[in-house]
């Protein structure tokens, strides 16, 4: 593949610039998605919330009625069955209004819940059905990194869902419940209630612009957010490499970082919004100060009565809290204004610089014959116009012929394939399929006729039947008959009959429970019976060993006879004499022709030259003298010269279309000019040292001239300034079988059944709680608030009991404010003193309303604050937890990546508001209750029994709602995760998906998963809004019988001031319970949210064996396996290795080679430690190091002193300097990384790159092919300076030349005997031919061990054939 950039300023590369730039979302943007479906579902609920909103409004009318004819009796102008029938009557009406109120509630809430439901749904499919259409490149410049990127697109999604779910219908009913309220009080006494309110326009003002400050901290917030998902993304994905270099410290760095970071900003929103909280508190009980005063001076002139005195403050009153209970709700709002208008702008994102190619052309020929023609196309990616990725060059695949594309890693070849997928359209020239220009061509055409095999072969989470049944479009009815064809050409029959489930076997999210070469070869059995006119193999058998290679490229020459195919390979065994051949160099054809005439040329003799006999002879003579240590390597032959040639005719015979195209190319081609332009030396640099914290010492050499450092199995954070999430995985060999019921067991009793070490027995209890909780479904609210004051540092704890004592007071300002209302009440009838009451009680207000404020601010910050300390901790130690999980936890299902990203990033943020947005509340709530129940016990405590006899019913209707809410919180979002998991599938993929043109199985899948969320969600919303609706009724209905019970005490025992002060007290206190009880909704969200998020932090410490041991030893050889017989944890009926025992000596060179799946890689992850080595039947230690059971050493120092070179590597995003010194701390220096780049063959490339080693590389830089992610990583593993050197196939996706570039290099590293071991597992002769000492593995078993030499000439021996006559073996 060629160099690719994607670089920040790419239209549509970062969901976050896209989502920030000019952005000022409006209220509009809440229904960017709603359809006009969705209007009658819309204004049915405003009705309904509007109606519902003028519930309270209506109360207030009763309440006036209620407190005029109680003022009335105390004033003695009626008696008392005068006042009962009254009372009798406001009572009957607010039962009615409460019966009213339990419908009207019951059914906006329903609505809006389905409207939020139907919102998320259109989103999903809208979202969906527009990045289906998006081409690759897209996909691959978005910054944050692909995960990261559709872990936000989720999290908006979410976000805007639950802004027009509840929060809308609320703010429409308060909204409606204000202006109903103001409306009241202007037709009571429009002066009274002008007066009341005469600060709101002030109040209005300041809220508004505290709300405009808000928006930009919750971009910033939201950016830095999707940044901490990048790198749990990256890391989780990355594990096995992570723990590999002891990487979790950075990693674990990295994420705090970014989380510190959002919570600076969302602490400005919190401060932002306490200070509108505060100010709106303020305005509530101030307003009173000079409405009072005017109230009282209208009755006592007599312009109104008392009771209209009362309801219009009532009014006013109720149109300020209104606005008051709406305030929290806003955040939530903001949040889904800004998450709709980021996913608009990713919905209208279009390329701007070039016209997508992919909604270009209509021609759909009714054959294929095959034959295709590339004349002069060039090709730069579009986000690096600069850097030509192939010159103009020209191709004829003719049809019905096989064809090879050759050359070094990073000439070009990937890209001509992908090219020819149409992923991309060339920059100049065109390309022509049977003499139509492919660009005219119908997408699905072209795709559906060629089919392109890649080297890195991606499956589907479905079983193997289904993998290759998506070869044929009609992959519903292909039967396991049907790929039987499919399944002998790929060579699988071996593989199936391993599997517990056949064909029916699920291959796991990627196709992860199978081998590097069993994936490969379910990909070719899939192109097998989709069996297209052309096909593209690109690498096709780089994961396989010599037999099945050869097995599987024979079959596939016989499959594919007559048809047009392109093989891009570095394996020159492929080709025979009569294959026609292009040469890649640099993106430029230097050479092509027949293979037997090519292979002669001087330009192609590297590619094509044999190892011989007398190499083999030679290097053994090497070996046995030894070498020096190695200082410096400079590589004799390396490839500078000019290859420009003038080739040999072709014979007459044989001469066809494309051999006038070989001699054209072959004579125009040099390849000098790039390479030999770039700087060497130390003046090539332009950078200071001292910046980098880098320091060495050159006196102190190594094997490769790099200097020695202590083993540092961590690096600070502060290393580098973008932090480095990736790493390559380790391939690891997971054996046959894969049983998905299994979730929880011991690692040592899975190893080995008969066996349980005692070490992790303490962890049975916590595995228990977990499985409890999973089967539960959420956690309890006691245990979730219960974490709160361990988690917190003692500094945040006095600011937590800060905010519960700010709590507290705000709390006891209503029973104050009540009292002080009564004593404004009793002014009506006071007679002459009443004026000089009514000041003194309203000044009293106000010095209440100021403490209030002030105690109302500092409590919805600190908790704030609090809340938000609380989930970063706890996400930090989550996520710490989780990287310090053993390997086999990360294989269940409910632990795949894109679900613990989302339960550590911008979906926790819901968790933060148990405690920020509603513990205030409650804390408030049942204070006030408290104190309220008290004071009313102490002034008439029959009126306050007979309220709380309604406390038993009112908390069953709540526990009953909380339960059924509860319910189907958890099943939504179980139903939510199924529609996600799909979403990411697709996307993640999108390149195989195009393949196979796949797009509308995934769309219909999408559309069944959003359809199951939808119905699951709409019954959540009747089945609760019935709940709802009742339990907002009960206030209403309590108030009734309150009323009634207090006429009957006041006209026997009781005074009217008495009655009157226990009104006001219950009537503030239930109001507050009523609001609390709205938002159970919302606060079961956060509980589900909360119960996830926990179980990832209570994750066991040391639950896993890479704690057990604390031996520190300075050597680690010699290795010893003795009788190991292995099983994947979450595999246990598979036994992998069987019974090896394996002896590999101090600075010796050990092949470990077999057919895929025999157990090779598996080794290696036992010598890292990945997974536990068990114990042998007689319960002695199975693998030693150093003569040590590997179960007592400390796992950090082991993996210090070991390097490995896995199969598929992974690039860090960062620069090219971090990727290679990864986990060395401040110890490597440039020089260092340099002399390993150099030795892993790819100095040059990184010099020629503009920045050199400060490249930017990875999500956000520039791209790297196949062979050069190898050689950076070989470059990694050499700068580690190991003692333990593991190579897992690491020239498999190498040119020959690069390949024997690292050939030589662990040659002179194996010939210098410094104190380094050397384990190749390889399926390449050259590579075997370097080791002493060479075991092979045939399913497990040990069937060959012993020195190279002996093996290599035991004619009829197992290597013998593996490497002379692979297809025999």
């Amino acid at each position: 593949m060629g160099l690719k950039s994607k670089t920040s300023d790419h239209d549509g590369a970062s969901l976050q610039n896209d989502g920030t730039a000019g952005l000022e979302p409006g209220w509009k943007s809440l229904f960017s998605f709603s359809t006009r479906r969705h209007l009658p579902t819309l204004i049915i609920g405003a009705i309904l919330a509007l109606l519902a909103g003028c519930v309270t409004p209506a109360l207030a009318i009763f309440l006036g009625n209620v407190f005029d004819a109680f003022t009335s009796f105390g004033a003695g102008q009626i008696a008392v069955d005068g006042l009962r029938s009254k009372i009798v009557a406001s009572c009957l009406g607010m039962l009615g209004l409460g019966a009213a109120g339990w419908f009207l509630n019951s059914a906006y809430f329903a609505v809006f819940v389905a409207f939020g439901e139907l919102q998320a749904a259109n989103i999903r499919n809208k979202i969906f059905a527009e990045l289906i259409q998006r081409d690759v490149e897209w996909f691959e410049a978005q910054q944050e990194g692909s995960g990261a990127f559709l872990s936000g697109v989720q999290a908006h999604i979410h976000e805007l869902q639950m802004a027009t779910s509840q929060p809308l219908g609320l703010l429409l009913q308060y909204l409606c419940r204000s202006l109903a309220s103001l409306g009241l009080g202007f037709y009571t006494s429009w002066s009274l209630s002008l007066v009341t309110l005469a600060g709101i326009p002030i109040y209005s003002s300041v809220i508004v612009y505290l709300s405009t400050r808000m928006k930009p901290s919750i971009k910033a917030q939201q950016e830095e957010l999707t940044q901490a998902s990048k790198v749990a993304s990256n890391a989780i994905n990355s594990i096995d490499a992570v723990k590999c270099l002891n990487g979790q410290r950075i990693e674990s760095w990295s994420f705090s970082s970014r989380i510190e970071e959002s919570a600076i900003h969302y602490l400005r929103q919190a401060r932002l919004n306490s200070l509108q909280i505060s100010f709106v508190r303020w305005m509530m009980f101030g307003m009173f100060v000079q409405g009072f005063w005017y109230g009282s001076f209208l009755a006592r002139t007599g312009k109104i009565t008392s009771g209209e005195v009362l309801r219009t403050f009532w009014a006013c009153l109720t149109a300020a809290q209104s606005i008051e209970q709406v305030l929290p709700q806003m955040i939530v709002l903001e949040k889904g204004k800004v998450a709709s208008a980021m996913l608009k702008s990713i919905m209208s994102q279009k390329d701007q610089d070039r016209v997508v190619s992919e909604i270009k052309g209509t021609l759909y020929p009714e054959h294929c014959e095959g034959d295709i023609e590339v004349n002069k196309v060039s090709f730069s990616y579009p986000s690096q116009p600069d850097r030509v990725v192939l010159n103009p060059s020209s191709f004829f695949f003719p049809a019905g012929e096989t064809t090879f594309v050759i050359g070094k890693s990073g000439s070009g070849k990937t890209t001509l394939g992908q090219l020819l997928m149409r992923f991309y359209p060339p920059s100049s020239g065109e390309i022509l399929i049977d003499g139509s220009p492919i660009d005219a061509l119908n997408i699905n055409w072209v795709r559906n006729n060629i089919t392109l095999v890649e080297q890195r072969s991606v499956l589907f989470n479905d079983s193997v039947l289904r993998n290759i049944a998506f070869g044929r479009q009609d992959y519903e009815t292909v039967s396991a008959e049907d790929v039987q064809k499919s399944i002998d050409v790929a060579m699988l029959k071996g593989v199936l009959e391993s599997l517990p489930g056949g064909l029916d076997t699920c291959v796991g999210p990627g196709g992860n429970h199978l081998s590097g070469g069993q994936k490969q070869r379910v990909a070719i059995a899939r192109a097998r019976l989709r069996d297209t006119p052309i096909l593209i193999l690109d690498e096709p058998t780089s994961a396989l060993d010599p037999a099945n290679r050869v097995a599987v490229m024979k079959a596939i020459r016989e499959w594919r006879s007559g048809k047009t195919t392109i093989i891009i390979t570095h394996d020159m065994s492929h080709i025979a004499e009569q294959d026609f051949v292009y040469i890649l160099e640099n993106g430029t054809i230097v050479q092509s022709g027949y293979r037997d005439i090519v292979e002669k040329q001087p330009v192609s003799e590297k590619y094509f030259r044999a190892t011989t006999k007398e190499d083999v002879k030679d290097f053994s003579l090497q070996k046995e003298s030894g070498e020096r240590a190695y200082y410096g390597l400079s590589w004799e032959g390396s490839p500078r010269q000019s290859l420009a040639i003038e080739p040999a005719m072709p014979p007459l015979a044989r001469q066809n279309p494309r051999e006038i195209l070989a001699q054209h190319h072959a004579q125009s081609s040099s390849w000098s000019g790039t390479w030999n332009s770039a700087p060497r030396g130390d003046d090539a640099y332009s950078f200071d040292d001292t910046m980098l914290n880098i320091s060495y010492d050159l006196s102190k050499r190594g094997i490769l001239g790099i200097p020695r450092r202590d083993a540092s199995p961590v690096r600070p954070g502060s290393y580098y300034s973008r932090p480095m999430e990736e790493f390559e995985m380790v391939q690891i060999d997971h054996g046959f079988g894969y049983d998905r019921s299994i979730r929880t067991m011991s690692y040592a009793s899975a190893a080995n059944p008969d066996t349980e070490r005692p070490a992790l027995v303490h962890n049975e209890k916590a595995s228990e709680v977990q499985k409890e909780q999973n089967e539960k479904g959420m956690a309890s609210l006691s245990h979730i608030m219960g974490t709160i004051v361990p988690t917190l540092t003692p500094k945040q704890r006095v600011i937590l009991f800060l905010g519960i004592a700010s709590a507290l007071v705000h709390a006891s300002a209503t029973p104050v404010f009540s009292y002080c209302l009564s004593q404004l009440f009793s002014t009506f009838y006071a007679g002459t003193n009443s004026a000089k009451l009514t000041m003194t009680w309203s000044l009293a207000v106000l010095g209440v309303s100021i403490g209030d404020g002030l105690a109302s601010f500092f409590m919805h910050y600190f908790l704030e604050y609090c809340g938000e300390a609380w989930m970063d901790a706890l996400r930090k130690k989550a996520f710490d937890r989780v990287l310090d999980q053993p390997r086999a936890w990360f294989e269940q299902d409910k632990n795949s990546s894109f679900r613990l990203t989302s339960y550590l990033d911008q979906n926790g943020e819901d968790m933060r508001n148990l405690l920020g947005r509603f513990a205030g509340f409650v804390i408030v709530a049942a204070a006030i209750t408290v104190m309220a129940i008290i004071w009313s016990l102490i002034v008439c405590w029959k009126l306050t029994l007979v309220a709380l006899a309604c406390g038993p019913f009112i908390y069953a209707i709540t526990r009953g709602f909380e339960g059924v809410n509860s319910l189907w919180e958890h099943r939504c979002s179980e139903a939510s995760a199924v529609a996600t998991d799909t979403f990411t599938e697709t996307f993640s993929e999108i390149r195989t998906v195009r393949t196979l043109t796949l797009e509308g199985y995934f769309h219909n899948k999408q559309a069944d998963a959003i359809s199951k969320c939808l119905r699951v969600g709409l019954k959540r919303a009747a089945y609760t809004g019935l709940l709802f609706g009742l339990l907002e009724s009960t206030v209403m209905f309590a108030s009734a019988l309150i009323f009634y019970y207090g006429a009957v005490l006041v006209a026997s025992e009781f005074t009217v001031n008495d009655v009157m002060m226990v009104f006001s007290l219950l009537l503030f206190s239930i109001g507050y319970a009523a609001q609390i009880l709205s938002w159970i909704p919302q606060i079961n969200t956060s509980r589900e949210v909360a119960t996830q998020l926990l179980r990832l932090a209570n994750l066991p410490e040391t639950g896993s064996h890479e704690h057990r041991g604390n031996l520190k030893i300075s050597k680690l050889t010699p290795i010893q396996l003795s009788n190991l017989d292995f099983r994947y944890p979450s595999r246990p009926d598979t036994t992998v290795l069987k019974n090896v025992s394996i002896k590999i000596a101090q600075n010796s060179a050990t092949a470990i080679v077999g057919r895929s799946g025999s157990g090779k890689s598996t080794i290696a992850s036992l010598l890292l430690a990945l997974y536990e080595a068990p114990v042998s039947e007689d319960g002695r230690p199975t693998v030693r190091l150093g003569g040590e059971d590997i179960s007592r050493l400390h796992i950090p120092t082991l993996r210090s002193h070991i390097s490995i070179v896995s199969q598929q590597p992974i690039i860090f995003p960062g620069t090219i300097f971090a990727n290679i010194s990864y986990g060395l701390s401040d110890r490597a220096s440039i020089h260092s990384v340099r002399v390993a780049a150099e030795a892993a063959g790819i100095g040059d490339f990184i010099l020629s790159l503009p920045n050199g080693y400060f490249t930017v590389i990875g999500d956000g830089g520039i791209g790297l092919s196949g062979g050069q992610k190898q050689r950076l990583v070989i470059a990694r593993a050499l700068l580690r300076e190991p003692q333990i050197l593991i190579l897992d196939e690491a020239t498999s996706s190498l040119d020959p030349a690069g390949a024997e570039i690292v050939r030589q290099t662990v040659q002179k590293l194996v010939a210098s005997r410094n104190n380094l071991t050397v384990i190749i597992i390889t399926h390449a002769k050259e590579m075997i031919e370097i080791a002493d000492h060479v075991v092979v593995l045939d399913q497990g078993v040990v069937v060959e061990d012993g020195s190279y030499r002996d093996l290599a000439h035991r004619v009829g021996g197992r290597l013998y054939w593996l490497m002379n006559d692979p297809e025999h073996a």
